[in-house]
């Protein structure tokens, strides 16, 4: 049986915390006095070391070379060591280099190569395992072959840009692995016009595309394009000078103006900004009469500068020269009625008439037009001067008309009656 000074002591012993902490305290002292004294080794495991290739160089060399780039996928390894307990810190991925070695490989098709882990910076270090430990690799033969490069566009060109001549090379040379390579059609490089401005070049990476326009996942080449953007600006046209023998128009003709509206230019914007109009290269008038009413303006552009679209079109006012000529007709009465007699005054008699017919009286017409059609011959026919007496019994002051043909008008020429004005009319019952 114990008594009670055992069963208190015990009591002391496994109840009182500060002494079950010092107790602690003292172990890890221990522990820790042992471990650097002894500096024993001890094993960790450092997970997702990359693996390196050596040796491509040697590889192409002898005209073989990795189906994939493993520099796009690198593949990882589980390394496990053995380190001293002071280095134990110090181990991870930046002091491990795992590598495989391709320049023994002399095939192509699948090669199985060892992986290798070598230690930096450290000591005291040894390997236990590496997993997995070797690597298979796809190698394929090297191949060399010249690609044409073609241009795709996406996006839409900020406001006030305009993309002329797009330049970049039209082909290059791509090696690699014949496996792609042999298969490769096309070389696809794609702009995205929304993030371009005035000047810019742009490097695109390039796709590869097959003889049916299936991509190929082989790695692109960086290509350099210059969609030759520039900025557009509306400028007036400098008419200055644009004309020249205005004085030689065809006779009969006058040169009166010219007139154009603005004309869409294109540039960079360093040039843009020391131009406020393009001046006209002149136009000769010799000979030209007013058929020519319009032309295309030649402009002479500053360096740098180009027009976009058409070139403007000039309007050219040219007339022919305006002339009076005096023409005499016999009045034609029309519109006799039925079982009436018409009775003209002319002077101091009357002219009777019971149909229609020409009169014995003279009429004066002037006639207003371009000199080079009243200069010429005027048939009979051209001009024609009617009193229309169509009416109801009674006496009348009528007014003759001037009639000219469609051809004398349509030339330009208006008659106007200067005499007689007016002419005293009755109508009476045959």
């Amino acid at each position: 049986m114990k008594t009670k000074k055992q069963r208190t002591a015990r009591s002391y012993l496994t109840n009182n915390l500060t002494l079950k902490i010092i107790s602690l305290v003292f172990a890890i002292i221990l522990w820790s006095f042992v471990t650097n004294t002894t500096n024993p080794e001890r094993t960790k495991t450092v997970i997702d070391v990359p693996v390196v290739v050596h040796g491509l160089e040697e590889l192409e060399a002898k005209g073989l070379t990795l189906r994939d780039d493993l520099s796009k996928n690198v593949p990882t390894v589980k390394v496990k060591v053995s380190v001293k307990n002071s280095d134990f810190r110090l181990v991870n991925k930046n002091v491990i280099v795992a590598a495989v070695d391709v320049s023994e490989i002399t095939r192509d098709g699948s090669n199985t190569v060892s992986i290798v882990a070598t230690f930096a910076n450290t000591v005291g270090v040894s390997l236990v395992s590496v997993e997995p430990q070797v690597l298979n690799l796809t190698v394929d033969k090297l191949m060399t072959k010249d690609v044409p490069v073609s241009l795709t566009t996406t996006g839409v060109l900020p406001e006030g840009l305009v993309s002329l001549a797009p330049s970049f090379a039209s082909a290059f040379t791509v090696s690699g692995s014949s496996y792609y390579v042999d298969r490769i059609a096309n070389a696809v490089v794609n702009v995205d016009l929304a993030t371009l401005s005035d000047g810019k070049l742009v490097s695109s990476l390039c796709t590869f595309t097959d003889s049916d326009g299936n991509v190929i996942k082989f790695n692109g080449v960086p290509i350099d394009v210059d969609m030759d953007v520039q900025t557009i600006k509306s400028l007036p046209v400098d008419l200055t000078g644009a004309v020249v023998n205005s004085d030689k128009v065809l006779k009969g003709y006058i040169y009166k103006g010219i007139t154009a509206n603005n004309v869409t230019v294109c540039g960079h914007v360093s040039d843009l900004q020391k131009i406020s109009k393009i001046a006209a290269m002149p136009v000769d008038l010799t000979g030209k009469d007013s058929s020519f009413s319009s032309t295309s303006l030649m402009l002479d552009l500053p360096q740098g500068i180009s027009v976009l679209g058409e070139m403007p079109k000039a309007r050219i006012d040219i007339e022919a020269v305006q002339t009076e000529r005096t023409e005499y007709r016999s009045i034609t009465v029309t519109g006799v009625p039925a079982n009436k007699t018409v009775s003209v005054l002319n002077g101091s008699r009357w002219e009777k008439f019971t149909k229609d017919g020409t009169s014995n009286i003279r009429a004066e017409i002037r006639l207003t037009g371009p000199e080079t059609v009243l200069n010429k011959t005027i048939s009979q026919a051209d001009i024609i001067v009617q009193l229309e007496v169509n009416k109801k019994n009674g006496t009348y002051v009528l007014e003759p008309r001037v009639k000219l043909s469609a051809a004398l008008s349509a030339l330009g020429v208006t008659g106007d009656l200067v005499m007689p004005a007016q002419l005293e009319v009755k109508i009476e019952d045959r």
